[in-house]
Parts: C-alpha cells; sequence; structure tokens
C-alpha cells in the first residue's frame, strides 16, 4: 500500500502496540523525537521483524518539528498523523487511504478509553473537542494529510517553533486555503484513557503553544473554549462542563506565562 503512518514518539513505550496495530503493508515512519536511549533501542528490536519500519531521529524533543520533518521524509504522498499512545482499529488505515484518493485532509474519529471517573470526564471532553462539527477543526493524531497539499497551505506543513497546538496552526492555514476538512467518523484509533491531570498538564502546554503562535501573527485570541461550555453542559453534563472551566483556566493560565518560560 502506498501510504506512510507517521509516528512520533519520546519516552512512550506504547508505541510498540501502536506499531503492532498497524494491520496493512504501508511504510511505517517513526520520528524519535528527542526519545531516550530505551525507546531507540525498543524501536531497533521492532524493526528486526518490521522491514517497513522505518526510525528517524532529531536531537530536541518538539512535536510539531516531528511531524514536519517525518512529512517530507515520508516515501508516499497519503500520510497518516497518529501518536504514539494510540492503536488503530482494523480497517482504519484502508479507509483513510480510500479516502484519501480525492480528499487532501481526512478527519478520522478518536475513540477516548475510559476505567474511572477520571478518564471517563476526560473522554467526554476530548470527544466534544475533538468533533470538526463542533469546532470547525481536524487535530492530530487520525489525521489523514496528503503531501501534495503543500502548495495550498504555504509551503510548510509545521511550524517547528509552535511546539504544541500544531495542528490547530494548520487548521488556519486550511482554513484560508478553503481546502475542505472530510470527516471520516468510521475510521477510528483507540487513545489510551487519560487522567485529569494528564490532561490540564496538557492544556498548561496548549495555551504556550498557542501565545507563540499569536506573538508570531499567525493566530489571534487566547482561544480558550469559553463559548463551548453552554454547549459542553447540555450534552456531556455538569461534571464535564466543570472540568472544561478547570481546564480553560490552566490553558489561559499557559498562554499569559509563556512569555516567562524557557
Amino acid at each position: 500500500m502506498d501510504l506512510t503512518v507517521l509516528i512520533a514518539v519520546a519516552t512512550d513505550q506504547r508505541i510498540e502496540s501502536c506499531i503492532h496495530s498497524v494491520d496493512e503493508d504501508c511504510e511505517i515512519l517513526v520520528v524519535a523525537n528527542g526519545a531516550s536511549d530505551e525507546i531507540l533501542n525498543l524501536l531497533k528490536t521492532i524493526q528486526k521483524h518490521k522491514q517497513n519500519l522505518k526510525i528517524i531521529s532529531i536531537e530536541e524533543r518538539n512535536l510539531s518539528k516531528a511531524r514536519d520533518v517525518g512529512m517530507h521524509a515520508a516515501l508516499y504522498n497519503k500520510v497518516i498523523l497518529m501518536d504514539s499512545d494510540c492503536i488503530f482499529k482494523k480497517g482504519a488505515i484502508r479507509q483513510f487511504y480510500n479516502a484519501m484518493d480525492n480528499e487532501y485532509i481526512v478527519n478520522g474519529r478518536i475513540n477516548f478509553l475510559s476505567n474511572n471517573w477520571q478518564s471517563n470526564i476526560v473522554k467526554q471532553a476530548r470527544e466534544y473537542l475533538n468533533n470538526p462539527s463542533n469546532t470547525g477543526f481536524a487535530f492530530a493524531p487520525a489525521l489523514g494529510l496528503r503531501k501534495d497539499i503543500l502548495t495550498h497551505i504555504e509551503s510548510y506543513y509545521f511550524d517547528h517553533e509552535i511546539r504544541w497546538v500544531e495542528d490547530a496552526e494548520l487548521n488556519i492555514r486550511i482554513r484560508k486555503s478553503n481546502l475542505k476538512i472530510f470527516a471520516l467518523p468510521s475510521a477510528e484509533i483507540y487513545h489510551v484513557p487519560l487522567k485529569i491531570k494528564q490532561d490540564l498538564k496538557a492544556a498548561f502546554y496548549y495555551g504556550t503553544g498557542k501565545r507563540i503562535g499569536v506573538e508570531k501573527g499567525i493566530m489571534q485570541g487566547v482561544g480558550a473554549f469559553w463559548k463551548d461550555i453552554p454547549h459542553i453542559l447540555r450534552d456531556k453534563g455538569i461534571s464535564t462542563a466543570i472540568f472544561m472551566i478547570v481546564w480553560n483556566l490552566i490553558y489561559t493560565s499557559g498562554y499569559m506565562l509563556q512569555p516567562y518560560l524557557k
């Protein structure tokens, strides 16, 4: 299959499960994103049994740069952006492949798993925010992106300086180009359960990434999801709405503090 599955990894040993969930004979391109020696050794061990696995490394831990470098290095025009803590549902890759015959951007569905009350609240919030019908954006992972989109999106895939919310910045350029985001909810991936602390930590970093985008003149506004709270309350319940209020506050603090961080 002339398709590349692109995965960035730093310290996550679940990369092994992610790789083994690829159920098509395609290129698997792993970008070792400032990865630990343990991960590099694990990848080399997997590579002995996976001839279609290619490994490239960048020294710094920078997801945006890892994805950009990976997009340029991908052997095939059709690329699926994947995360190391996710696995593909059987048949999803084939669906992405077929859809990208006609579409530049294919947005699959992230099925956030839960195993307790904490991860269930995060699941509810993430499923709302990652639904393009709610936000108008297509987020990675579970994002199919054709390499020949480059001439439509200002000649770069991801901005290396925007280490977080790199996919949101990409979406801004997609909107400017008037390209359609093709929703393919049947192409599912599964995301491991997330604790509240983990998601709030991510919110802080997302805020720092947004501030960098604003300072570069690419993005506008703080970008917290305050206007979505009433809809989240209606669709997901009071617990998820309260969590999103806290999430927005943490996100905003990341935005405000970014100039003072290293």
